[in-house]
């Protein structure tokens, strides 16, 4: 009876760690797929999102610019609408949005393999929330320069109160001085 002899050619050896390679390529493969669908899915939400903002902003600068100058009947009265619409518009899309980015997250479970990038999705996953935070608060900017912008230039319409510039220019005026011959 013949046995068969050890042969290291034939493949007995490293048959452990050509499956290691193999399970290692086929999560890999798996993580990048993952990663690149959910990114591209927290991609398209973030764009949808401003491209909302940015049309309920517009809408409502129109909106206001109509209805103020339609009824005023006047180019500063159209301005005035279109600030005001335009501050409405973009308030009104935050408080009907349901935008959270914490909603379209990137998964941080990176399988047996690799661990250590799951820092790297948590990084992604911040800079989509701090994107978010630094939008409400550019917009709460906006609104703070639009109500600074009106309150500072307004009063040029008949029947309209005092612009503070106004206010500002009359509390700098020196009193007038008489001179009564005696």
């Amino acid at each position: 009876m013949a046995t068969e002899q050890y042969n290291p050619l034939a493949g007995g050896r490293g048959l452990g760690r050509s499956r290691l390679y193999a399970e290692m390529g086929k999560e890999k493969a798996f993580e990048t797929k993952r990663y690149e669908e959910e990114l591209t899915t927290a991609e398209e939400a973030a764009k949808r999102e401003t491209e909302g903002a940015s049309l309920w902003q517009t809408l409502g600068s129109v909106t206001g610019a109509l209805i103020f100058g339609l009824g005023t009947k006047s180019f500063e009265g159209a301005l005035e609408g279109w600030t005001k619409g335009g501050e409405g518009g973009k308030w009104l899309h935050r408080l009907a949005s349901d935008y959270d980015p914490e909603d379209y997250q990137i998964s941080t479970d990176m399988g047996r393999f690799d661990v250590q990038d799951k820092y790297k999705m948590a990084d992604v996953n911040r800079q989509f929330e701090e994107a978010h935070k630094s939008r409400f608060w550019r917009d709460v900017a906006g609104t703070g320069q639009a109500l600074g912008t009106m309150a500072l230039l307004g009063g040029d319409s008949k029947g309209a109160p005092e612009s503070a510039w106004q206010r500002f220019l009359k509390l700098q005026d020196p009193p007038a001085e008489t001179f009564h011959s005696a």
